[in-house]
């Protein structure tokens, strides 16, 4: 007579034990084709994921990151974490009268001093700046 083993599973993706749904060292079986995992419970009462593919890491999961070509990274076609030296190798120029690029917002005190010849203004800060000089000169006017 054969005997039929069932571990606990799952068809759900991303569905994955908890403590309570497993004895010490039982597997358990994730069998979605997008998600396909084995799960056991160690000593420590955690739950552990076997083999397979690593996780990939996203800002509450530590997991694998794929550092992106530096070519792909120039073309902008890379979605992929970079590193900072790839960064520092490919950051954009500085934005110029003829020239996309990275520019600096000037504060309120450097429009009003007007000596900044690198930093940029919004068109908020100009009108404000224009408008608080025009009203100064209102009581000089005839």
């Amino acid at each position: 007579m054969t005997i039929k083993i069932q571990h606990k599973r799952s068809a759900v993706a991303g569905k994955a034990p908890v403590v309570g749904d497993l004895e010490y060292g039982e597997i358990a079986i994730n069998y979605n084709v997008a998600d396909l995992k084995l799960y056991t419970r160690a000593s420590d009462d955690t739950i552990h994921e076997l083999g397979g593919k690593p996780a990939d890491a996203s800002a509450t999961v530590k997991g694998v990151v794929q550092l992106a070509d530096p070519a792909a990274i120039a073309a902008g076609t890379s979605g992929r974490v970079v590193d900072a030296a790839q960064l520092k190798a490919h950051a954009p120029a500085d934005a110029s009268t003829t020239a996309k690029g990275i520019i600096q917002l000037a504060t309120a005190a450097e429009v009003l001093a007007g000596t900044d010849l690198v930093k940029a203004v919004t068109p908020k800060e100009a009108k404000d700046h224009y408008l608080a000089k025009n009203i100064a000169n209102l009581p000089l006017l005839p």
